[in-house]
């Protein structure tokens, strides 16, 4: 407001001006028309602005739309979420891998239980399953190591054992195999498994020491037979089964193993046969003819297949004295005589032996 008398600009709510001193007769102040419109615009450029209960009925629609779209799609991604999330659990991971191996699509198998296997590493049929892709591919190394950390999880479960020997099978290693079912002492596991096993070649004739040379034959439940008569190791090189073996006379020391329709071999069995013909050979006598001090034994080694019989001062006969332990030399002067017998009861030539023995 201005001075009446000064006309400066005086301070608002002022009662005199300050450059004159004139008194200011200050009015009530009360809103004109342009006054209430210039103050509505404002208001109105400063408050935000609200949805009008007067809006277009196509902006009403348009903007129902839109909410129902955006619902929709929520929802969409929310089931979406639900069957991402169902075809992701470890059952439909293992379905889907256990269809792709019966399609033979094994990579596709693999991808699918290694992501089943990282929900449950321990689970028995998904490591099964991973043991048969892996045989399927022929990396055997790998499924033999998935399926032998099963078996030890589970030793006793027909469904791992089997899939742990078919793998061995498969990779040429039987004697993985005859050493596992050897370990196995559960009668029911062995059974189940006994497809696995060889059994051992049964000799017709047992050990001993016979008068004439004889025929063995040999017999087993399995697919072949591998011997040697000479005491040595027999191995899938050896001799084959085909006909009874002969034993001449002498000592023959046959041993044998079979090996069943799926290579896997059985234990080596051993028999030792002795045949003495016409007179045997005499026994080997210690300590040589001389003179002894104190007390001194004296020793036979007798032939193979024969008894050793013996006395002193004269010659020995079957119903003599049988050599079983040394002999103890007695005193003085004494002569000492040794047979042996077969088993044909031929005797063979003494020894003599000249003893002076001093105490």
């Amino acid at each position: 407001m201005k001075c009446p008398k000064c006309h400066r600009e005086v301070q608002k709510g002022s009662l005199y001006c300050q450059y004159c001193l004139t008194e200011i007769p200050w009015v009530k102040e009360f809103n004109s028309v342009e006054t209430l419109m210039e103050k509505k615009k404002l208001e109105e450029a400063e408050a935000p602005e609200l949805p009008s209960s007067r809006e277009p009925a196509h902006r009403r629609l348009n903007r129902k739309h839109m909410l129902l779209i955006l619902a929709g799609l929520l929802a969409l991604g929310a089931a979406g979420g639900i069957l991402y999330a169902r075809g992701h659990t470890f059952e439909a991971l293992y379905q889907r891998s256990e269809k792709a191996y019966r399609q033979k699509d094994y990579r596709k198998a693999a991808e699918s239980i290694h992501k089943a296997l990282e929900k449950d590493g321990s689970s028995l049929k998904a490591n099964l399953l991973l043991g048969k892709i892996m045989t399927a591919v022929e990396d055997y190394d790998s499924a033999a190591l998935i399926l032998l950390g099963m078996v030890r999880q589970y030793p006793d479960n027909e469904d791992a054992c089997r899939e742990l020997l078919e793998i061995y099978v498969k990779a040429g290693r039987t004697e993985e195999v005859k050493e596992f079912m050897d370990g196995c002492t559960e009668e029911t596991l062995r059974s189940a498994l006994s497809e696995y096993i060889c059994e051992d070649p049964v000799f017709s004739l047992g050990s001993g020491t016979y008068t004439s040379s004889q025929q063995v034959t040999l017999s087993a439940d399995c697919e072949r037979i591998y011997y040697t008569v000479d005491g040595s190791e027999p191995d899938r090189d050896s001799l084959l089964y085909e006909e009874p073996v002969s034993i001449p006379a002498g000592t023959t020391e046959l041993k044998a193993f079979g090996v069943n329709e799926l290579g896997i071999p059985s234990n080596v069995v051993t028999a030792r046969y002795v045949v003495v013909s016409g007179k045997p050979d005499p026994p080997k006598v210690s300590p040589e003819n001389g003179d002894y001090e104190g007390e001194t034994r004296i020793e036979m080694e007798v032939p193979e297949g024969c008894k050793g019989y013996y006395a002193f001062d004269h010659e020995p006969d079957q119903n003599s004295t049988e050599y079983t332990m040394p002999v103890s030399m007695p005193a003085g002067y004494h002569v000492f005589y040794a047979i042996s017998v077969s088993a044909n009861g031929e005797m063979s030539e003494p020894v003599v032996r000249s003893y002076y023995l001093r105490y």
